[in-house]
């Protein structure tokens, strides 16, 4: 994925599908990523909304949302003042998409 720009997806001897890696990204968007740094207790307040997913680290947290709650989650995050690292959209990986296209041919 870093070193090419065309990718060629192959299953029973068989070429499914050529493109260019960003070609094969089309579609798959599966929801935000937040990374924050606060010193409260952030599972209490992502709680009550449905569709969130938290990963605490040492210094930050990471949380997934969709769609549906990103609207709440950005909020929560301003409205408590914590320290926004990153928001970003999460795509499928590589493998993902492989796995959707070889399972579409069984």
């Amino acid at each position: 994925e870093a070193l090419c720009d065309r990718v060629c997806f192959i299953f029973k001897g068989k070429i499914m599908k050529i493109g260019s890696v960003y070609e094969f990204y089309d579609n798959t968007f599966t929801g935000y990523e937040a990374i924050i740094h606060t010193k409260i207790d952030v599972k209490n307040l992502f709680n009550n909304i449905e569709g969130v997913e938290l990963k605490k680290r040492e210094d930050h947290v990471i949380v997934n949302f969709n769609e549906e709650c990103k609207n709440a989650v950005v909020n929560l995050i301003l409205v408590n003042n914590m320290n926004l690292i990153s928001l970003h959209p999460r795509r499928a990986s590589l493998e993902n998409i492989y796995e959707r296209y070889s399972e579409n041919t069984k």
